[in-house]
């Protein structure tokens, strides 16, 4: 009984007191298909059927094994950037593995939302240092996006 909403008890409790579908919408200020829907849940169900049906939802197209094994890759394996430095990964490339090695197309969004999923954040600046030179941070941006168009992501 704790598991069911009160709101659900109190239909059941009004209906069987002989009130109207009607009466029941206006008292629990809800719709009277309302009503009617839990009541009828109720006759076919009993209380079981005032309790909250937890929904599936869509199958993942990657297992939770796909998932350790991808995450292991992109551990074990960073791209390099130019300078033969290992960096992180960026989501296209990331969409490429997963395409070329599980044939399952993701969108960059949903790449972004695995990454995430699997304990990667994205690389982001820092803040600056007032005693640093401006011309240097200038030149540092360049070369860096020279080098890195696409987002990085690396394991935290």
């Amino acid at each position: 009984m704790d598991d069911i909403p009160k709101e659900r008890l109190l239909i059941i409790k009004n209906y069987k007191k002989g009130m109207k579908l009607r009466k029941i919408g206006k008292v629990l200020d809800i719709p009277h298909t309302k009503a009617h829907y839990w009541i009828k849940r109720y006759k076919k169900y009993n209380l079981n059927g005032l309790k909250t049906i937890k929904q599936k939802g869509k199958t993942p197209l990657l297992s939770p094994k796909d998932l350790t094994k991808i995450k292991e890759y992109l551990v074990n394996n960073k791209l390099k950037t130019n300078h033969g430095i290992p960096a992180g990964w960026n989501s296209r490339d990331v969409k490429f593995h997963i395409k070329s090695n599980y044939n399952i197309s993701y969108s960059l969004r949903h790449i972004e939302r695995l990454l995430h999923k699997l304990g990667f954040s994205l690389i982001k600046p820092r803040p600056r240092n007032i005693k640093s030179s401006l011309e240097k941070q200038e030149d540092f941006k360049k070369e860096f996006k020279k080098n890195l168009k696409r987002n990085m992501w690396v394991c935290r």
